[in-house]
């Protein structure tokens, strides 16, 4: 038996440090907690978007399979 389950949430972060070498963004989220994330490889990491607020779209996916012995 297989199962896959999943969950989608849209959050506003205040970005806190870029990385672009390593495609990483430092983000605190609207708790205050601190998150750092992997950015698309096609989004250029500039010094300029630290301190801004960012819409991030958060996806989180479980896929478990059951065997028997």
């Amino acid at each position: 038996d297989e199962a896959i389950a999943g969950s989608d949430a849209i959050a506003t972060a205040k970005v806190l440090a870029v990385n672009d070498a390593s495609k990483s963004a430092t983000l605190q989220l609207e708790d205050g907690s601190t998150r750092t994330v992997r950015v698309r490889d096609d989004v250029k990491l500039l010094p300029a978007y630290v301190g801004k607020n960012v819409v991030i779209d958060i996806t989180t996916a479980v896929a478990v399979e059951v065997k028997k012995r």
